[in-house]
């Protein structure tokens, strides 16, 4: 991204405020009580002082106690005493360091680390790599080691040089509060065609039903073997793809019962990120390789033998192959005049490497919009129909109206006001939008293919400081569509899933559908399923799957009403579970 990620900085202590600049990292200090400006939400005290807003002429902002210049704007600050404090609840990290594991050197990363992830959060991304203090050993192998406390547990999380990692860690029993900003006009409209429906939605009845882990067992051959990507098969099974830090990865072959058929080496310094099967009875994997100027593909004969290599221009983080083509969800921050955003993007590259087309979204119903920063570490879904449309989803912000460039650069530059959506959007082969939804004020939204269409997760969320344009309720909602992106039923509302986000889905020989996420209660994995009647099992999660922030995949077992669920646990390292529910 371009320098307007990086904002100035300006802190006062002796004032009731103090902001820092950077996208999603607001802090607002209210009588000794934090608001983050991102994921949480506190109710302040019910007789704050007043408050004053000021934006100096490089665009910084402050907040004081006092009048802080002539141009100084009084805020009003509105809270509910009745509501409880969040203090103590969320993600605060406590110490995190760099260190080497040859010569043991680190480096203190504490401080950066809280920039990325401030206290209170229920849901940030961390990465560990150079950019946080620099190298504290060059050339060696180096990890971070977090140390953070969720909802006052404390929890020790490694995370590898290079990767990204997801801390989450939701709570229930608050609202957000609700900073009266005198700069932004009154909420914003949008078409009521593009609106999702909250209406005649379908609510799930308590089934008597059950879902229980039959086994659990460790998955990978070696030590230090961690999944990076899986792909269920339509026979059962999986194939799957692990990485070493630091050097080899293979790809493996999952039969039904959960035996692993064949288990292959890939060359040194690769790490698959998608992959599947291909109409020649054979297989697919995509990804990354060190000193290629692209990702790329190697095909997989039935036995395992890699029969093919070819280098893609495109990321395959995200993306499906159809007959010899890969479709790629993906981003291009690299144009001036979207002022270097992370514009989402659908391109199609032939099996010679050469790509067909390319769209661009980087407009939607007349507002900027861009992919969630670092979304591509995961997938939001993308696959072909069988009548050959092309359905895709990713998770996005939606800015607010602006009407000049300085008020663009302000408000993308603090992030304050962008809001969570989720675009839906069909193609045909020739890259020709059919149609595009989105759905705002909604995240953790996941797509599903199916043949005649998909089915689209995601969990209606207000954020702090952002006004809401539909009714957030904070539950699961289960949409399904068609080819063309018409809703086929009624949206499916999980009622007692308070701030529950699913991770993946499966829909299951008998018409139901399989969940697996994350707990808004418990930051535990959860797994719940919902019957072809609409009944749903009551929240089964705990311990036994791990914490939050993992990745996780799910595939049919060869009994009809048992699944496999193959995860990459923070806590549990790589794991294959087998699941039985019961209608």
């Amino acid at each position: 991204m371009g320098n307007l990620r990086r904002t100035s900085e300006r802190f006062d202590w002796n004032s009731l405020f103090a902001v820092r600049g950077g996208r999603e990292l607001l802090y607002v200090v209210v009588a000794s009580a934090v608001i983050c400006a991102g994921v949480c939400g506190l109710t302040p005290p019910a007789h704050a002082g007043d408050v004053y807003r000021c934006v100096a002429a490089d665009g910084s902002t402050v907040y004081s106690g006092t009048p802080c210049a002539a141009n100084a704007q009084r805020v009003e600050v509105k809270g509910a005493s009745s509501q409880p404090s969040t203090r103590g609840l969320g993600i605060e990290i406590r110490s995190a360091s760099y260190v080497s594991e040859l010569s043991g050197r680190a480096l203190d990363v504490t401080a950066p680390m809280l920039a990325r992830c401030p206290p209170g959060s229920n849901a940030c991304m961390i990465k560990c790599d150079n950019d946080l203090a620099g190298d504290p050993a060059f050339g060696e192998r180096k990890h971070c080691a977090v140390s953070y406390d969720c909802n006052a547990k404390t929890h020790e999380q490694r995370i590898e040089e290079g990767n990204g990692y997801g801390l989450f860690c939701p709570y229930q029993g608050h609202t957000s509060a609700t900073l009266s900003d005198p700069t932004r006009s009154a909420p914003e409209s949008r078409p009521a065609n593009f609106a999702p429906s909250r209406t005649n939605q379908a609510v799930p009845r308590q089934s008597s039903g059950s879902v229980e882990v039959l086994e659990k067992r460790a998955f990978g051959a070696t030590p230090g073997e961690r999944l990076t990507f899986a792909a269920p098969l339509s026979e059962g099974g999986f194939v799957a793809a692990t990485n070493i830090r630091g050097g080899a990865s293979f790809v493996y072959r999952l039969s039904p019962d959960g035996t692993v058929l064949w288990r292959k080496p890939l060359a040194q310094h690769g790490v698959p990120r998608s992959g599947g099967k291909t109409a020649n009875v054979g297989y697919w994997f995509g990804g990354g390789f060190d000193g290629l100027k692209g990702d790329v593909v190697r095909q997989i004969d039935a036995k395992g033998d890699i029969s093919a290599t070819q280098l893609i221009s495109s990321p395959l983080s995200c993306a499906a192959e159809h007959n010899g083509s890969y479709i790629q969800i993906g981003t291009v921050d690299t144009l001036d005049e979207y002022f270097r955003m992370e514009v989402p993007s659908l391109s199609m590259t032939n099996a010679q490497g050469v790509r067909l087309w390319q769209k661009l979204i980087p407009f939607d119903q007349g507002r900027r919009i861009e992919e969630v920063p670092q979304q591509l570490l995961t997938c939001a879904g993308i696959g072909v129909t069988a009548d050959q449309h092309i359905l895709a989803a990713q998770q996005i912000l939606v800015l607010p109206e602006v009407k000049s460039t300085d008020e663009f650069k302000r408000e993308f530059g603090s992030g304050l006001h962008l809001r969570p959506a989720t675009l839906l959007v069909a193609l045909d082969l020739s890259g020709k939008e059919i149609r595009r939804l989105r759905h705002d004020d909604t995240t953790g939204g996941l797509l599903i293919p199916r043949p005649s269409g998909a089915v689209v997760i995601e969990t209606s969320y207000g954020k702090p400081f952002v006004q809401p344009v539909t009714a957030v309720d904070g539950h699961i909602h289960i949409h399904t569509y068609d080819s063309w992106l018409s809703e086929t039923t009624a949206p499916l509302v999980i009622q007692d899933s308070n701030l529950d986000v699913v991770n993946t889905a499966l829909p299951t020989a008998r018409g139901g559908i399989l969940l697996v996420g994350c707990s808004g209660t418990t930051s535990n994995v959860f797994v719940r399923y919902v019957s072809s009647s609409k009944s749903i099992t009551s929240l089964g999660s705990g311990e036994d799957l791990g914490y939050c922030g993992g990745s996780y995949w799910l595939a049919h077992a060869e009994r009809e009403n048992e699944e496999w669920l193959l995860a990459e646990s923070p806590n549990r390292g790589s794991y294959l579970a087998r699941i039985r529910f019961r209608d």
